[in-house]
C-alpha cells in the first residue's frame, strides 16, 4: 500500500529465459511516476525452425513472498510481489525448573482452509538474545522452548491462519496472551502477530493447627510430599 512499511527495494532484478535458458537480465527501477516496467527488445523469434518460448523470473526480494508472475511473452508479464509477515512465539516460566523444555505444535492454513505445504524460516533466541537454533518449520511440525526463549517464523502470508498449541504440563497453569489455555490462533496481519505463553508453577497451601488437652509447649512438624 504505497510502501507504507518502507520495505520496497530501490530496484529489482529480472532474468529473461529462452526455452528455459538464461539469455538476459535487467535491473528495473521505478520511473518518475512510480511505475516499474522494462522492455526486452531485439529478441529472436525462432530457433531451429521452432518459435522460442520466452519467460521471466525475479530474484528474491527481501521482506516479500516469492513473486507471482502472470501473463505471456506476447501480452507482457506482470510480476506481483506481496509483502510477507512473521509470527513470534515467546515463553515465560514462573517457578519450577527454568531449564525445562516445553513442546509446541505449529499449524498454518491458507484462506480456504487447506494446510500449507511450504517451509518457513525460523529462529529461536534465548533471554540473552543469543541464537539457540535456526531452521525451517512446516505445518504440523513441533518445536520446543525454554523460559525466556523466543521463536520467530518469517515468510508468511497475510490472511493465512495459524495455530500454535502447547502440550499441556500438569504441574503448570498456562496462559496465552493473558487468557488461560494452551492454544494460540488467529489470522496473520502485516505486523504484531505474537503468541505469548506463560507457565506458572501450581502450588498448594494448607494450615496445620495444634490442639492441647492439658499442658502446652513447642512442637516439631515434618512435611512429607507423596511417600517421601
Amino acid at each position: 500500500e504505497d510502501n507504507a512499511a518502507g520495505l520496497r527495494p530501490e530496484s529489482i532484478e529480472v532474468t529473461l529465459l529462452a526455452n528455459g535458458e538464461e539469455v538476459g537480465t535487467a535491473t528495473i527501477t521505478p520511473d518518475a511516476d512510480g511505475e516499474w516496467a522494462y522492455t526486452f527488445t531485439g529478441l529472436d523469434m525462432y530457433k531451429d525452425g521452432e518459435e522460442i518460448a520466452y519467460t521471466v523470473t525475479e530474484k528474491a526480494v527481501e521482506g516479500y513472498l516469492p513473486a507471482v508472475i502472470e501473463g505471456s511473452a506476447a501480452e507482457g508479464y506482470t510480476i506481483i510481489n506481496e509483502q510477507s509477515t512473521g509470527l513470534t512465539v515467546t515463553k515465560t516460566v514462573e517457578g519450577g525448573d527454568p531449564a525445562r523444555a516445553f513442546s509446541f505444535t505449529f499449524r498454518l492454513t491458507d484462506p480456504e482452509g487447506s494446510e500449507a505445504t511450504g517451509s518457513y524460516p525460523c529462529t529461536i533466541v534465548d533471554a540473552a538474545g543469543e541464537t539457540v537454533k535456526t531452521g525451517e518449520l512446516t505445518s504440523g511440525d513441533t518445536f520446543t522452548l525454554r523460559g525466556g526463549d523466543k521463536l520467530t517464523v518469517t515468510g508468511l502470508a497475510t490472511g493465512w491462519k495459524y495455530q500454535v498449541e502447547e502440550t499441556g504440563v500438569l504441574e503448570y497453569t498456562t496462559t496465552v496472551n493473558g487468557a488461560e489455555g494452551t492454544l494460540a490462533q488467529g489470522e496473520l496481519i502485516m505486523s504484531g502477530n505474537e503468541a505469548a505463553f506463560v507457565n506458572t508453577l501450581k502450588t498448594v497451601r494448607f494450615t496445620v493447627t495444634k490442639q492441647w488437652i492439658g499442658g502446652s509447649g513447642p512442637i516439631e512438624l515434618t512435611l512429607y510430599a507423596g511417600n517421601v
